[in-house]
């Protein structure tokens, strides 16, 4: 990996003369076209189709909110008038990852680059090269020390080695920044978020040697490469902290989040002035064959100004963003599959056309998952001794993720039951009765749940919060009002059957709320109904996976971790079972 320091910052002069000059064009442009449309309105039309361009391998990260562009005094964007450019055909102004056209770079000789924006933050710097080796200008926020205006960085030539895995590194663009803020922030100086960060599973984890200990000296890690799917990856700093990330999702436009400056957490939802325990981390699908980049550097969030109670200041931090590295592309052939050992006193594995999963499956655990191409499978379940307990046949579509669950029916039968799984962090919410479109909403940081009954004694149960209250009319956890939920979704699950429509509970994870669910007896017409007092409780500290992740750097401990989960009531309940078979409820999470 290579590292380039290029400019320094300076002014970008002329800006007002050249606005000037489009506006009079402009303006001179509608007058002609008005008298066009008084002689013949047949003739006048306008072509709204962008102009195809060949793009060089060449692309500029703007990690500092430039809006404009000029390439060797050639301003390419619109200075900010209504009017999109060739460069520019969708809104005429610098995005947040832009790849240069190759007609820029056809000479092969030295381009010099200047951007801005509205603020006055100006850098300037100098691409080289024929376009055809790719490689990233990663353009900094003008705050802070420690780092050059603009980084350049090689970029991955091509996929990952494995079709159904993805490429994956880290960049440590960490600047020194300023612990003041003005005005003051409602907790405290700025968090030193600075020094050498790790690329970390959910759990505090290591990915990698290759993405761990990366400090600015050395900045680029090398790439390491994942199977696909649904991870929320997080980076610490080398003493165990979080960093958080800004407010995105991968391949559309960032936002500021609203963050607490002194531990960079988010503020409990509706207060702003009291912290919750959880550090902005999104839960995101990465796609196989895409290759990607998570950079932390100087970004913008929103504080709550001292002794104000709705008043918000704009501060810097260093933040992670994930980067895109190639043309992301929807997964059209592969799906996952797990087996899920609900049967109780029994360990298993569980095979796919002859072949072992993942080795032995305890009693109330998941296996890994499988990757496979799209199509029909038939899935068993084989006890320690090699006997086939349960099979069934599956057809796995792409892009789906499926767990078989094994579990006893109330003939004592094994059975296999499949169970798709949401992982997408997308979900209908009744926001709008006028515009559907506005009902589709993303929260990459928010907790679905689904409910389960694999117990064969009990014919109907409920599943509920604390004393027996509807989950969905606690608008502290749930995204109540207007999120869907339907009924079968919680109460009244039966045996073996896995409800399709609205099956998730969704719960912001700002909360510090302290909550359990309970299972409960009940019948049609009648519900909750009556408590099960002796299966335990789950309290939402249980879905925390590594409590330590917190403890160890002296953070409280979030009630409820973000991701895709599983909540079901396994086991047997009738008088005198065995106390390795009694009914208890199990958690499965379905996200890394």
């Amino acid at each position: 990996m290579m590292r380039k320091i290029i400019y320094h910052q300076s002014a970008v002069k002329g800006r007002q003369r050249l606005f000037h000059l489009q506006l009079w064009t402009f303006s001179f442009l509608l007058l002609i076209g008005a008298v066009a449309c008084k002689k013949n309105k047949s003739d006048f039309a306008y072509d709204h189709a962008p102009v195809s361009q060949e793009l060089s391998a060449v692309r500029v990260i703007n990690l500092g909110s430039y809006t404009q562009v000029a390439a060797n005094n050639d301003t390419l964007t619109n200075l900010g008038s209504v009017k999109k450019t060739v460069y520019f055909p969708e809104t005429g102004m610098l995005r947040e990852t832009w790849a240069l056209p190759a007609s820029l770079l056809s000479g092969n000789g030295q381009l010099d680059m200047q951007m801005w924006n509205t603020d006055g933050d100006t850098i300037r710097f100098a691409v080289s090269g024929n376009g055809k080796t790719p490689q990233d200008y990663y353009a900094l926020n003008t705050r802070g020390t420690g780092q050059p205006g603009v980084v350049q960085v090689e970029r991955a030539s091509s996929g990952p080695s494995k079709p159904d895995h993805f490429k994956i590194r880290i960049i440590n663009l960490m600047k020194q920044l300023s612990p003041d803020l003005d005005p003051v922030a409602n907790t405290g100086p700025l968090e030193d978020v600075t020094g050498n960060i790790s690329l970390v599973y959910a759990d505090g984890t290591p990915v990698s040697d290759q993405t761990s200990n990366i400090g600015t000296g050395s900045p680029v890690s090398e790439y390491t490469e994942l199977p696909y799917g649904a991870y929320q990856f997080r980076v610490l700093t080398a003493d165990g902290r979080q960093v958080s990330a800004i407010q995105h999702r991968p391949g559309q436009e960032t936002s500021a989040l609203l963050m607490d400056p002194a531990t960079s957490r988010i503020p409990v939802p509706g207060t702003a002035q009291t912290v919750s325990s959880t550090t902005y981390a999104p839960v995101y699908t990465y796609q196989p064959g895409g290759v990607y980049t998570i950079v932390v550097s100087p970004q913008p969030f929103l504080y709550l100004i001292y002794n104000r109670s709705d008043e918000f200041a704009t501060g810097y931090q260093n933040l992670f963003r994930i980067v895109e590295d190639n043309s992301i592309t929807a997964n059209l052939q592969y799906g996952k599959l797990q087996g899920v050992n609900a049967l109780p006193g029994k360990t298993v594995s569980f095979r796919i056309n002859g072949e072992v999963v993942d080795g032995e499956t305890a009693y109330g655990k998941a296996s890994a998952y499988r990757i496979l191409s799209a199509g029909s499978y038939t899935v068993e379940a084989v006890d320690t001794s090699g006997k086939v307990l349960a099979q069934t046949a599956q057809s796995l579509s792409a892009n789906q993720n499926h767990s078989v669950w094994l579990w006893q029916d109330s003939a004592g039968r094994a059975q296999l039951t499949p169970v798709a799984n949401d992982l997408s962090s997308e979900y209908y919410y009744d926001r709008s009765g006028q515009n559907g479109i506005n009902n589709r909403y993303a929260d990459a940081l928010t907790t679905g749940i689904r409910f389960l009954n694999l117990c064969p004694d009990e014919p109907y149960i409920s599943f509920t919060i604390d004393d027996g209250q509807d989950m969905r009319n606690n608008t502290q956890l749930a995204l109540g009002g207007g999120y869907e939920v339907a009924d079968d979704a919680i109460y009244n699950l039966q045996p073996g059957t896995a409800p399709a429509a609205f099956p998730y509970t969704r719960w912001i994870t700002s909360y510090d709320y302290v909550f359990r669910f309970l299972a409960f007896r009940s019948r049609p017409g009648v519900v909750p109904g009556s408590w099960l007092s002796d299966i335990p409780g789950l309290s939402g500290y249980y879905f925390v996976a590594n409590p330590a992740l917190y403890t160890t750097v002296t953070r409280s401990v979030p009630t409820l971790e973000p991701g895709i989960y599983t909540v079901a009531l396994v086991g047997r309940n009738y008088a005198n079972a065995p106390a390795d078979m009694r009914a208890k409820m199990i958690i499965i999470k379905h996200n890394k």
